[in-house]
């Protein structure tokens, strides 16, 4: 059995602007607004579901992110409760859920 790897690609070009796509094991792409991956994900996307809007500032999108990751990883018993890589993840997700961007 080999590894499963899921991932998000998130770029800009001149005629679309901004987009975001998670990437599966098998190189399938699928496009969307907002991705969460890992095995916290569903913990993240039950805090990402239930408090994101449209209309976010930058710092309202910046701590609904923070929230997100912590409860992936507090609540996911295969990430130990430990936040590691936070400024990566972050950023990400602030890149993710600025309002700017969806």
């Amino acid at each position: 059995m080999g590894i499963s790897l899921g991932t998000m690609i998130c770029g800009w070009d001149k005629v679309k602007g901004p987009s975001i796509f998670y990437v599966d094991d098998r190189g399938n792409r699928f496009p969307g607004k907002m991705f969460s991956v890992g095995s916290g994900s569903t913990f993240a996307y039950g805090i990402l579901d239930s408090f994101y809007r449209y209309d976010m500032t930058d710092e309202e999108a910046y701590d609904l992110g923070c929230r997100a990751v912590f409860h992936a990883a507090h609540r996911d018993s295969a990430s130990g409760g430990i936040v590691r890589g936070m400024y990566f993840y972050i950023y990400f997700l602030f890149f993710i859920l600025n309002k700017k961007f969806i």
